[in-house]
């Protein structure tokens, strides 16, 4: 059960499951690269820099935490200190930062410029509760939940629903300033400055528990 999917360098691939871990593509299918990652239930898998040879693979695990697997690293390292919600749901790469969405409407910040890094909250929880999916902008945090889709300032401190035709937000995707979300009915919405645009029809297969926008495709 595929959850989600990241590259790094000469585009390697690597898909996220729900109960078995992470693969990584190989001339001779998926082999599963799950050493030292204490729980198999990955519900998000992000690389710092796709595509390149120094990227670090980021894994958020349901009840574990998060996980880094470093370049050339042989086994995944737990990223535990000051995240007091560990059933993580998605992950997003920033410069330096990784940011966390968990259960319970959280957000967490781990800076890895700071000389003993560990996880910060960000603001207050999103009244929507779990948090599927985020994206960032220069001004502000998107994110998905059961509820909805909700929007407020890089900090957190407050959150507003955004009004638009989808009752069960399900996932999140940035392409440059470009900001898509994905509905519980696998209907895809695009922003349009202070509107948000009705693009795609409800997938065939339903809910999305991923999704990926490059050069104005959605994958």
């Amino acid at each position: 059960d595929p959850v989600a999917i990241a590259e790094t360098r000469f585009l390697s691939t690597y898909i996220a499951t729900r109960g078995h871990g992470v693969f990584r593509e190989g001339q001779g299918g998926w082999e599963p690269i799950n050493r030292g990652l204490k729980s198999r239930d990955v519900r998000a898998l992000v690389a710092s820099m796709p595509a390149r040879g120094d990227s670090s693979l980021y894994a958020g695990t349901f009840g574990g935490g998060v996980y880094v697997r470093r370049p050339d690293a042989s086994f995944w390292a737990p990223m535990g200190r000051g995240l007091t919600e560990r059933r993580v749901l998605s992950l997003v790469v920033e410069g330096e930062s990784v940011y966390a969405g968990t259960a319970g409407g959280r957000l967490f910040r781990w800076d890895q410029e700071d000389a003993e890094p560990q996880w910060l909250a960000v603001g207050v929880p999103i009244p929507g509760g779990d948090v599927r999916g985020f994206a960032m902008t220069p001004e502000s945090i998107y994110a998905a939940t059961p509820a909805g889709a909700y929007v407020g300032p890089r900090d957190g401190k407050s959150w507003l629903p955004l009004h638009m035709s989808v009752h069960a937000a399900a996932v999140m995707a940035s392409d440059g300033d470009q900001l898509y979300l994905g509905g519980d009915g696998g209907e895809v919405f695009r922003q349009d400055g202070d509107t948000w645009t009705y693009i795609l029809p409800e997938s065939y297969y339903g809910f999305g528990r991923a999704m990926a926008a490059h050069g104005g495709t959605i994958y």
